[in-house]
């Protein structure tokens, strides 16, 4: 049986808007975080090779700065809409208590859990799409930096590095 979302949301709440700003917002956020990689990524290839003529060779010694310095803050926007779902779960008891004003009939429910899944379930559904978008996208930059560097400009431990910086 196919629930739709208004069965995780306030009773009465309007669904469509929060759902186009929030898709919006990840669109956005991607859009923002490849941007900002590729830029400085290309800067930061350039400056690996010197142009003998038409062609280009690498500088010898030359070493490509760690991807977390180039990763930068490129997602960003995934942590904001993160702290946006949180003020989306205090929006949603906010909504019960004093919007609708039903905050004493959801706690005298049979299932003590309804007031509860109806206000975390989508905030929290928006906290973990959006880590996952951003890992995903992540690893999506991390295959560029890996495959478009010349191998003896790469330094070692870069994913261990990520890591940390990522957890």
């Amino acid at each position: 049986m196919k629930k739709d979302l208004s069965y995780y949301a306030p009773p009465g709440m309007e669904l469509e808007q929060g759902k186009k700003v929030f898709i919006i917002g990840m669109v956005m956020s991607t859009i923002f975080s490849f941007w900002i990689f590729g830029i400085e990524f290309s800067n930061c290839l350039e400056k690996l090779y010197w142009k003998n003529g038409a062609e280009r060779c690498v500088i010898p010694g030359a070493v490509m700065p760690d991807f977390t310095v180039i990763l930068g803050g490129s997602l960003l926007g995934f942590d904001i809409i993160f702290a946006l779902m949180i003020a989306v779960i205090v929006m949603h008891y906010g909504y019960h208590t004093w919007e609708s004003k039903s905050i004493y009939t959801m706690r005298r429910l049979p299932s003590r859990w309804e007031l509860h899944r109806r206000c975390l379930t989508l905030p929290i559904c928006g906290m973990i799409i959006a880590r996952v978008t951003a890992f995903v996208i992540l690893l999506i930059c991390y295959g560029f930096y890996v495959g478009l560097t010349p191998k003896e400009c790469l330094m070692s431990g870069q994913w261990q590095k990520i890591l940390v910086w990522f957890l």
